[in-house]
């Protein structure tokens, strides 16, 4: 763990905000290279607002999430805590969770495909989570108590991983990478979770939040594969 650096006798630098900024120039190059890949071309302000309103809404949801699930302070002093919304206090899948509706309303604003934008949104986050989960490890946060596991740089090297072959095998087909992620990360994220050891971060049914989320992300994409499967085959019959 290495949570600053010392430059001279006065000047300290966080690691954890220069990762933070990594993931950051990370996930906006990788969403603009995949806007370009599915010849999403729009104008420069309508691209800046779509980025920004994605960035806020990963902020925002996470912070949300983390207030909804946590049980060790009252949420009304919580919310107006001013390092609070400064600083740390994040439940991953608020991201997506939030973002997914984002995604939903601009593509309808925008008129462009869901499926498309949405996997450009997740390739982008994918990397994004890979560099903060660094800035985790770095920060001495989020560590493994169980086993004293460095689940933050396990979990960052699946993300890179995963994002590595998304990118090699299925760039060009959005449908896939959406299938893929939302059923290879979740279950990634259930397993790591009994070692990760983050009970400030709530629980449901003796499960942890990421872990419940987890499964029902994995239900909802298996039973909408299943009813969509289900209408693909009566059409052909």
């Amino acid at each position: 763990m290495l949570p600053y650096f010392k430059l001279g006798d006065s000047f300290i630098l966080y690691s954890y905000p220069i990762m933070l900024g990594m993931a950051l120039f990370a996930s906006k190059h990788a969403f603009e290279k995949m806007l370009n890949t599915y010849e999403i071309n729009l104008p420069q302000l309508r691209k800046n607002i779509l980025i920004f309103s994605l960035i806020s809404s990963c902020f925002v949801g996470a912070k949300i999430l983390f207030i909804l699930s946590q049980n060790a302070v009252p949420m009304e002093k919580l919310t107006l805590n001013p390092s609070f919304w400064l600083g740390g206090g994040l439940v991953y899948y608020g991201a997506p969770i939030l973002s997914f509706f984002i995604i939903l309303f601009f593509s309808k604003v925008f008129k462009i495909k869901f499926n498309k934008l949405l996997a450009a949104f997740l390739m982008a986050i994918s990397i994004g989570h890979a560099f903060g989960r660094i800035g985790c490890f770095l920060a001495g946060c989020c560590f493994g108590d169980l086993f004293h596991l460095p689940v933050q740089m396990i979990e960052s090297v699946y993300l890179f991983g995963l994002f590595i072959v998304l990118t090699k095998y299925f760039l060009k087909h959005p449908n896939k990478i959406i299938f893929i992620y939302f059923l290879f990360y979740p279950i990634f994220r259930f397993l790591i979770e009994f070692v990760r050891q983050d009970p400030i971060r709530g629980e449901v049914f003796n499960l942890s939040t990421s872990q419940f989320l987890s499964l029902l992300i994995i239900f909802l994409l298996l039973t909408y594969v299943k009813i969509f499967t289900r209408h693909l085959d009566r059409d052909q019959s």
